[in-house]
């Protein structure tokens, strides 16, 4: 790391003066745009008017970008909810997606053992109400 005199440094930040913005202040012209026919597109918006045709719209309205094409739909949009953050409404939040079946389902157990293997009860055997009985395999001939 280059060795600096952090006085130096300091001192020259102090000295600064606020200056002029430098870049574009003013809105775009597609900005002004949008600006311009804001409510006619959030009224076809309303109406489950897709982006694809307000695009179209404005360019058969013969309105265009600054260098004569089409405003694409992806623009229009991000330029129509710039202006409505600017605007100060909020952005809408997706609604959490319901969990499954949380109410009245039982909690997940191991599975019973099926009923065939386990002995009934069985006063004369040793074996506890419920073990397993051994069922000797078949022979494959």
């Amino acid at each position: 790391m280059p060795s600096t005199d952090s006085r130096s440094v300091s001192d020259r930040l102090k000295a600064l003066e606020p200056g002029r913005l430098e870049g574009v202040t003013a809105p775009s012209a597609q900005r002004q745009l949008v600006v311009a026919h804001f409510e006619a597109i959030a009224e076809a918006r309303s109406r489950r008017v897709t982006w694809q045709q307000i695009a179209k719209a404005l360019a058969e309205g013969g309105i265009r970008d600054e260098g004569g094409g089409e405003i694409g739909w992806p623009s229009l949009k991000n330029l129509y909810h710039a202006e409505r953050y600017a605007r100060g409404e909020r952005r809408k939040r997706r609604a959490k997606k319901p969990q499954p079946a949380a109410q009245g389902t039982p909690a997940r157990t191991a599975p019973a053992a099926p009923r065939a293997l386990v002995d009934p009860p069985d006063d004369e055997d040793d074996r506890p109400r419920g073990a397993f009985r051994v069922i000797p395999a078949r022979s494959r001939t």
